[in-house]
């Protein structure tokens, strides 16, 4: 398919994390092609293209069509790119030893082994006080709020016990913090938990204006990656692709200056896990507010 003859564009046909990469990928892609930019993807993951600079415009791909049908060999100037895995042959390595995630990314954009993704532009302080007032009409303090995302669309939930987030909840209410659920579509929350429903382009602000986050490893693991809060990962005991979920997508491999405190939940040990995430969040919050 033909672009912009001076332009590589990245098709990114798949979930919130998958985008954020390719989107965080972008200046390497760049400095490697001699090209601009552009991403193309789902309509509702546009706001993706002004967390990164490099990303210079965003295109609607159809969704009735599979992307899949690109057939351009690497990312090149006047063309189209499936930036996404064809019949999923090589990410099924992600976990196998060594092999991580954004490794997988790097071998398909044709980058570097050193190649690293560009840093998300933080919030702004409009998008900052309109995400305040959100957290306010849901009788959650600023500042003193942790956001709870406990759903993952593309990643394996298995091994985590259905108690973990309601007695995760109620460790940070005994601590004095105020846990709010990012409630998707399908989310179920139990009685005596709060939610609201977040749109994706807010959720990096909302999270920042709350003050922590602890999310199952997911897309929005990715999305508020490099937020300077505190930052909880908790990782399913399962397999996920070629090995461990937490060997092939953990955190600590994305070059943050803030790596998040990441805890794997093996069956029989919610107990623990409860204590060990909330002890933390309570000690790091303390150490903000001194």
């Amino acid at each position: 398919m033909q672009a912009p003859a001076d332009v590589c564009v990245l098709v990114a046909q798949h979930g919130i994390g998958d985008h954020y990469i390719v989107a965080g990928f972008a200046e390497a892609v760049a400095r490697e092609t001699n090209a601009k930019v552009w991403l193309a993807g789902r309509r509702d993951l546009a706001f993706l293209a002004q967390l990164f600079p490099a990303v210079q415009s965003y295109v609607h791909w159809p969704d009735h069509m599979n992307a899949e049908i690109i057939m351009t060999l690497q990312p090149s100037p006047g063309r189209y790119y499936f930036a996404h895995f064809p019949r999923m042959d090589l990410v099924r390595a992600v976990g196998f030893k060594d092999f991580h995630f954004l490794d997988a990314y790097r071998v398909r954009l044709f980058l570097p082994e050193e190649a690293t993704l560009s840093p998300a532009r933080l919030p702004t302080e409009p998008e900052l006080a309109a995400a305040r007032n959100f957290l306010t009409q849901h009788e959650c303090v600023p500042g003193q709020t942790v956001i709870l995302n406990i759903d993952a669309r593309t990643t394996a939930l298995g091994g985590v016990d259905p108690r973990y987030w309601t007695l995760l909840a109620s460790a940070l209410r005994a601590h004095g913090l105020q846990p709010l659920i990012n409630q998707g579509p399908t989310t179920e929350i139990a009685e005596g938990m709060r939610g609201a429903p977040f749109a994706l382009s807010d959720y990096r602000a909302i999270v920042m204006a709350a003050g922590a986050v602890c999310s199952v490893r997911s897309g929005v693991s990715d999305l508020v990656s490099n937020l300077p809060v505190p930052q909880v990962v908790v990782y399913p005991d399962a397999r996920y692709l070629g090995g461990p979920l937490i060997r092939g997508t953990t955190l600590t491999k994305f070059g943050l200056p803030q790596p998040p405190f990441e805890v794997l939940a093996r069956r029989g040990s919610v107990q623990n896990d409860v204590r060990l995430i909330s002890q933390h969040l309570k000690s790091v919050f303390t150490q903000v507010a001194v």
